[in-house]
């Protein structure tokens, strides 16, 4: 009895520690260049967006949007200087905060084709997480995927495609 006890307290705290740990990083996150091969290669992949470093003020906000850091976010979101970048970064935020609809919204004006169609894939999570039944979505990521020639946004909307074919 006391065993069985103590052995539903322990997988009651591995569960709980797996979820912490799932919780802790974000769902979308940010890569650049350098550091896509080693985040593609996770076998729990989040849903990725490739940012050029150079346009960033240093690598810690990189960190903070993967790591879900908002205030910290919020305090060096504004040293961006390139307007899209902050944007699409600001848009990941929501994605990862739930908030489909308002990154949608941030991104409805602006051209598919914007951030290397980065901006049509962001477009289709907001749509596919939203459930717009009318909406295909694997169509606008094959649509992303045949609209950029940077090799690896190829590489995010092909997994993003996967990803969707596989879950329905």
């Amino acid at each position: 009895m006391i065993y069985r006890c103590v052995l539903k307290s322990a997988m009651f705290l591995v569960v709980t520690g797996l979820c912490a740990a799932c919780a802790s990083s974000s769902k979308y996150q940010v890569v650049t260049a350098k550091t896509y091969a080693e985040a593609a290669n996770r076998p729990i992949q989040s849903r990725l967006f490739l940012v050029d470093a150079q346009k960033l003020p240093d690598a810690t906000l990189i960190n903070h949007v993967n790591k879900g850091h908002w205030e910290q976010f919020n305090a060096k979101i504004g040293q961006v200087k390139d307007g899209p970048t902050r944007v699409m970064l600001q848009c990941i935020r929501l994605l990862n905060e739930k908030k489909y609809l308002a990154s949608y919204q941030m991104l409805v004006n602006i051209p598919d084709d914007w951030q290397d169609c980065q901006a049509l894939i962001l477009k289709t999570d907001c749509l596919y997480k939203l459930k717009a039944d009318s909406v295909d979505v694997r169509a606008r990521y094959q649509q992303a995927f045949d609209c950029t020639s940077n090799e690896t946004i190829k590489a995010i909307a092909k997994t993003r495609f996967r990803f969707v074919n596989y879950e329905r």
